[in-house]
């Protein structure tokens, strides 16, 4: 994420947040991964990164036993 200007920062007592400090370079990300849409990750990494960038989409705050239910 650092390559396109955004991390996670945990606030004690509240949650982790997604900071996003480059709306314009982040706005990149969208576009790629909808060229990248229909490649199946083969590699755990790429596992990895699908699922977290899939996480990072979506609008509402999700819960670690909601992911656990998929």
């Amino acid at each position: 994420m650092q390559d396109y200007d955004a991390c996670i920062v945990y606030e004690r007592g509240n949650a982790y947040n997604f900071k996003i400090n480059n709306e314009a370079l982040f706005a990149t990300i969208k576009t790629e991964k909808i060229a990248d849409d229909e490649n199946i990750p083969r590699t755990e990494r790429d596992r990895v990164d699908a699922l977290l960038l899939k996480l990072l989409m979506l609008p509402l705050q999700v819960k670690l036993d909601d992911i656990a239910e998929k």
